[in-house]
C-alpha cells in the first residue's frame, strides 16, 4: 500500500528525466539517409486536422468526389484548399502535407 502511494501519490510531482520528452518522436530515417523522412515530429501529425467536402457530382463509378478541404492548423486557424479537379479519394497524408506547407511553412 505504501508503494502505491509513492508511485501514484507523488507521481505527478516527480519527473523521470528532464530529457524524456525528446524520445516521444524521432524522425526516421534521418534526413542524411533519405530525401524525405517516413514521418515528422511536428504539430501536423493528427487525423483530426482536415475535413473533406464533397461536390454535388459523382464520378462514372458513382463514387463521391471531393472538391474542397478545410484544414485546422495547430494555431486553430482554418485554411481552405479548393481542388481544380475533384478527387474521389480522401488522402490523410495529403492533409498532413498541406498542413506542413500552409500552416507551418515547412514545404
Amino acid at each position: 500500500m505504501a508503494l502505491t502511494y509513492v508511485l501514484f501519490g507523488l507521481g505527478a510531482k516527480l519527473k523521470a528525466c528532464d530529457w524524456c520528452e525528446i524520445l516521444t518522436c524521432v524522425e526516421f530515417p534521418p534526413k542524411s539517409f533519405a530525401d524525405q523522412p517516413w514521418w515528422y515530429c511536428d504539430e501536423c501529425q493528427t487525423d483530426s486536422l482536415g475535413h473533406w467536402y464533397p461536390v454535388e457530382d459523382r464520378n462514372a463509378k458513382g463514387l463521391e468526389l471531393y472538391g474542397r478541404l478545410e484544414i485546422t492548423c495547430p494555431s486553430k486557424d482554418v485554411i481552405e484548399v479548393i481542388f481544380d479537379e475533384p478527387t474521389p479519394t480522401i488522402d490523410h497524408l495529403k492533409v498532413i502535407d498541406y498542413c506542413r506547407d500552409l500552416c507551418l511553412g515547412l514545404a
